[in-house]
């Protein structure tokens, strides 16, 4: 008999998500993986899961799940006014489930996908060495209302919780600062004058946006440059077709493309930039591959060390 989560309402996308799979854009297959990487790690590490256990990506909220054994969970991501019974709990914090509770999300108040977690990770079916889903490969699947999430019931409980995310790590959704980007080569392609508009100009995230790419509305970055050669591109390249209106590859894009590139996210602007909603405005700050690489390095050794235990909620 399985024991888990079972789902109610999936709500508008629910996908189990890990860190992506890699090494296989030469199959023509993209990474996927959480959409919000720094939101999805903090849930796991609430737990103190390895940072590639399968946690649940919900997409806008609207979902409803029934928990069918004991359980210690952990939710991060975009605020979607959770409730126990009935009962608001805190985001960014763990939290138990007995038998027969009833954890529901509401529509997201801010940011577009929260993230569950519970300890050791959902039981998910590897495929090319990750559990993440990517629809457009047909790579695991949308999850639907009736089914039962399974966890490993002898190891998903603890009796210590009320754990919560520092708040200095925890991202304000509706006020996005600048992100940042690294100019990649093909940047001299563009006059002096386009880059410094598009680094100087703001620019609203068009309804146009999933997981697979971002469409950005604003000043038109005209230009004249033919498309170029296919070639692999990144996640996270910024793209500026014949339109001029940018678009940023996200996670579950195509692996080869040959609009002009005027530069490329960092890891960390990605996961900021997957939780602004449509309507968001945006500004760009150029940074060097050097102080991208920094800042990643950071972000790495943090999880990997556990160097500051999450807070204790005083709720």
């Amino acid at each position: 008999m399985a024991h888990g989560l079972k789902i109610i309402k999936a709500g508008f996308q629910s996908l189990i998500q890990d860190t992506g799979r890699y090494g296989v854009g030469h199959h023509g297959l993209s990474q996927g993986g959480a959409a919000d990487e720094h939101a999805s790690r903090w849930a796991n590490h609430l737990l103190q899961n390895p940072v590639n256990a399968p946690v649940l990506e919900i997409a806008l909220g609207m979902a409803e799940f029934i928990a069918e054994t004991q359980m210690t969970i952990a939710i991060t991501g975009a605020d979607m006014s959770a409730e126990i019974n009935g009962t608001p709990i805190h985001n960014w914090s763990t939290h138990q489930l007995q038998p027969n509770d009833r954890l529901t999300f509401q529509a997201a108040r801010s940011g577009n996908y929260a993230y569950l977690a519970v300890i050791a990770g959902f039981m998910a079916k590897a495929q090319l060495g990750s559990c993440s889903t990517v629809m457009r490969n047909n790579i695991g699947k949308k999850l639907e209302d009736g089914e039962t999430l399974e966890v490993r019931a002898e190891h998903c409980y603890q009796s210590d919780i009320g754990l919560m995310t520092p708040f200095r790590f925890i991202p304000d959704y509706t006020r996005i600062q600048p992100l940042t980007a690294i100019e990649c080569y093909q940047n001299s392609l563009f006059s002096h004058d386009l880059r410094a508009k598009f680094f100087n100009q703001t620019f609203t995230v068009s309804k146009q946006s999933n997981r697979m790419g971002c469409q950005l509305e604003g000043p038109r970055l005209n230009h004249s440059i033919p498309d170029q050669p296919s070639e692999g591109i990144a996640c996270g390249a910024i793209q500026i077709p014949a339109s001029g209106q940018p678009v940023i590859l996200m996670r579950d894009r195509q692996t080869i493309g040959g609009y002009p590139k005027i530069g490329c996210l960092t890891r960390r602007s990605i996961s900021l930039l997957a939780q602004c909603r449509a309507g968001t405005d945006l500004n760009f700050e150029s940074v060097t591959r050097e102080q991208a690489t920094k800042e990643w390095i950071r972000f790495e050794r943090y999880f990997a060390k556990k160097t500051e235990a999450p807070c204790r909620s005083s709720a």
